[in-house]
């Protein structure tokens, strides 16, 4: 049973905002007087809401980049920020569910806000991993605040994007000109999936979230299986779509591989193992069926690809490396979580 992550005065009146949050409309109606507001037509009511809900998306989204825990911190500071943090993205989900918080609203380096928060939790999640702390009390702690962040990165912004990419490959399969677009959703659910399986603390327990986390890379290579079968989409998106599907083998492999040179395995790197000896026989097969299909003498699919090898991870990994690179060449006599 995990034990509830500690609350601080930030984070409380996050959730109570959440909680209570009255109508958009009651909200206008009491600033601007019942009869004001009562003569504006109701598509410029609409509009109004709506803008006071993007202005409400951009001030959340700030105020987490305020709060982001990082490796120069007091350890139980860090861990303070890690607990505010994850209470205010769990807000965030809240806020989504109610209409509260628009998603899709563009935030910072072309994000919109929800791919912003899902950006800040896998980087927080390395932090939470690699940082030194002192005692055997704040490894514990952080524990169950890695569980936390896990099972929020996999429920629900892994699974709300798996979904939102079934219902996008019907429509790439007839017209690629969002391939790229579902290659990247798809590539970062993979991603998410494949930091969540390698960040497991506990070897003796497998929990949910780390079980759907092995669906979802299976259901994701099937919806890639789809594309590289389809004969809609061109051998050089073919070639983008193999490549994730490479990285992702390569990770799972990875990730097995490093449990047994360490000598502790998992419960979970067990589970990994199989699911990617499954999906290893899919993946022989759609490689063979390129191969057949876009024979080399034709100009086709058979060519090395190994120069994109790993430009998937290096791309969407880029802040949590240079993070972990900085925090390595530091390291003293502490106690590390990863021991």
């Amino acid at each position: 049973m995990q034990r509830p992550i500690h609350s601080s005065p930030a984070s409380d009146a996050a959730q109570a905002d959440a909680a209570a949050a009255p109508e958009l409309s009651w909200m206008l109606r009491k600033r601007n007087g019942e009869s004001m507001f009562d003569i504006l037509p109701q598509d410029v009511i609409d509009k109004i809401d709506q803008e006071l809900i993007d202005i409400d998306s951009v001030k959340f989204c700030r105020r987490l980049s305020l709060i982001m825990p990082n490796s120069r911190m007091d350890p139980e500071v860090f861990l303070e920020k890690c607990s505010d943090f994850l209470k205010d993205v769990q807000v965030f989900i809240k806020k989504i569910s109610l209409g509260r918080v628009n998603p899709k609203k563009r935030f910072a380096f072309g994000d919109t806000c929800f791919v912003y928060v899902e950006r800040k939790c896998l980087i927080l999640l390395n932090e939470m991993l690699f940082y030194n702390y002192k005692t055997v009390e704040q490894v514990d702690k952080v524990k169950i605040q890695i569980d936390v962040l896990r099972n929020i990165i996999i429920h629900p912004f892994a699974e709300n994007r798996n979904t939102a990419n079934k219902a996008m490959l019907t429509e790439v399969l007839d017209d690629d000109s969002k391939l790229k677009m579902f290659l990247s959703s798809t590539d970062r659910v993979m991603l998410m999936c494949i930091e969540t399986l390698k960040s497991n603390t506990v070897p003796s327990v497998v929990k949910d979230f780390e079980e759907d986390a092995l669906t979802l890379l299976e259901e994701s290579s099937d919806m890639l299986i789809s594309i590289l079968r389809s004969e809609h989409i061109s051998v050089k998106l073919k070639k983008e779509t193999m490549s994730i599907f490479e990285d992702t083998m390569s990770s799972m492999l990875s990730l097995f591989k490093k449990a047994q040179e360490a000598g502790v395995g998992t419960q979970v790197q067990g589970l990994t193992i199989v699911k990617y000896r499954e999906l290893k026989i899919k993946y022989n097969a759609i490689k063979e069926y390129l191969e057949e299909k876009y024979p080399p003498r034709q100009g086709g699919y058979s060519q090395k690809q190994s120069k994109n090898k790993s430009k998937r991870n290096s791309k969407s990994n880029k802040n949590i490396n240079n993070s972990r690179n900085k925090k390595n060449k530091n390291r003293k006599k502490t106690l590390h979580l990863r021991n």
